[in-house]
């Protein structure tokens, strides 16, 4: 008699949390549906302060997680991209508002050390060659290349965003006693720095 209760009991437990779900989804559909629509008319009237519009997305951020929490599991056939269409919200934009929510939910997700990979002399010489490009156009003399150095160095060190001290003309960086003409360094070009 026991078994036939228990599989009672966990039939009415099944059917509430079934309806306790389909409740919560139709209010965070409706919801959700308040705070888009709100948001369309607010960013096309512009009759909303930047910090109105920013609590806006932030709140249809969170209902959008909590709705794709629902949607997006194994079993739904692709709720959450049909529910996104449904209710012509692109799906990057509720992606974007979805991520700045978890941001914002757990911060030291962010900063915390597991997240961080670990950089190796292949993602240096990645960052210098993307950078190259750039870099041969506006350091076009060796002693541009060494003061370019000097200057990350600085900025690594201190996390300051003023120039280091020191003149500079438009022809280069110009050392104590110089006579304001580049100095004649030799600079191995970065390449070979590696």
């Amino acid at each position: 008699m026991t078994g036939v209760t228990n599989g009672v009991d966990a039939t009415v437990l099944a059917v509430e949390l079934a309806q306790t779900e389909g409740e919560t989804e139709a209010t965070l559909n409706n919801e959700i549906k308040s705070l888009w629509s709100a948001h369309q008319l607010n960013e096309a009237a512009a009759k909303h302060s930047k910090e109105e519009l920013r609590t806006m997305r932030l709140d249809l951020g969170c209902k959008l997680h909590q709705m794709k929490a629902i949607l997006a599991r194994t079993g739904r056939s692709g709720g959450w991209a049909a529910y996104l269409r449904s209710q012509g919200l692109p799906r990057a934009t509720a992606e974007r508002y979805i991520d700045r929510h978890e941001a914002l939910s757990n911060p030291k997700q962010i900063d915390s050390p597991e997240t961080v990979s670990e950089t190796n002399a292949d993602d240096v010489r990645r960052l210098v060659q993307s950078l190259l490009p750039r870099l041969r156009q506006v350091l076009t003399t060796p002693s541009w290349v060494e003061w370019f150095l000097v200057e990350v160095a600085f900025q690594m060190e201190t996390a300051e965003a003023g120039p280091t001290s020191g003149p500079v003309d438009e022809a280069g960086p110009v050392s104590k006693g110089d006579s304001g003409e580049p100095r004649k360094t030799e600079v191995a070009p970065l390449t070979q720095a590696a």
